[in-house]
């Protein structure tokens, strides 16, 4: 990346400032995960890194590990021109490579397509005549929403992990159609164990309870039921998501705290089993 690469993503430094960490082209940051590996206990700020025993690096930053479901994967981040070859690409007037991505932010009330049609011009203007001569393909740039890339396999040129909208709403379908299928089984079990409470009812009504109270109850035991299932289900998941992962060759993770929606989203899903069921 270059020296504004921290502008636009915003990793948590541990150590370092991130306005300043790859303003040389000698600097280097690294992840929490690698500079405990080659520091240990010792603070890694100022210190010097060979990386394949020719390119010497001064450690100018230490930031967290990307989470381990992001597309974006690496160890380390080092400033783009202390690649000898790229930095004097750079002093030519035109381009004659596209080997590397490029992310950015738009201004604040700015339209993607806008920039999309300025790009046929901006390629003509710097593309080199001589480089491009023989080329059997049109160039032309493209641009995607983050997220776009993430779920979307077919984006141009992936990075990194792939996530894959078509199989996130499958396995979602098929999950759905379990809870329904679980909770249509439950109603069915209800009703069969309803001739046997009849009697509970009965002399519930007698000491004095009314319908609501009677409704509170039955709604309150298929909570209790959802509640306790979640639970479970819970435990199951912890279990057996790392034997899953390494089925599907992907790292999957539950994790209660990086998602703010979870746990509300799994409380409203408890009382919605419980009053369908």
């Amino acid at each position: 990346g270059d020296y504004e690469f921290f502008r636009v993503f915003t990793f948590s430094f541990l150590k370092g400032n991130p306005k300043e960490a790859l303003k040389y082209p000698t600097s280097i940051v690294l992840t929490e995960s690698l500079a405990a590996k080659i520091f240990g206990t010792s603070d890694p700020i100022g210190q010097t890194i060979k990386y394949q025993n020719k390119d010497s690096f001064t450690v100018s930053g230490v930031i967290n590990d990307p989470p381990s479901n992001s597309s974006l994967r690496f160890s380390f981040v080092v400033n783009i021109l202390s690649n000898q070859w790229y930095a004097e690409q750079l002093k030519k007037p035109t381009w004659n490579n596209n080997s590397f991505h490029t992310f950015f932010v738009l201004t604040e009330g700015a339209r993607p397509q806008g920039l999309v049609k300025k790009f046929p011009t901006l390629i003509k203007k710097y593309q080199d005549p001589k480089g491009y001569a023989n080329y059997p393909f049109k160039d032309e740039y493209r641009i995607h929403d983050l997220p776009s890339m993430h779920l979307q396999p077919t984006v141009n040129f992936d990075i990194g992990i792939k996530g894959n909208e078509q199989y996130v709403f499958l396995f979602s379908g098929v999950g759905l159609i379990v809870l329904l299928l679980a909770c249509v089984n439950y109603m069915n079990l209800a009703i069969a164990r309803s001739i046997q409470r009849a009697r509970e009812v009965g002399l519930r009504k007698v000491v004095g309870a009314i319908r609501r109270q009677l409704i509170g109850q039955f709604l309150g035991e298929s909570a209790l039921i959802a509640f306790v299932s979640l639970l479970l289900a819970i435990g199951f998941t912890y279990l057996l998501l790392p034997h899953f992962g390494r089925l599907v060759e992907r790292p999957i993770e539950l994790n209660f705290f990086k998602n703010s929606y979870l746990v509300p989203g799994l409380l409203a899903l408890i009382m919605l089993v419980g009053l369908f069921s």
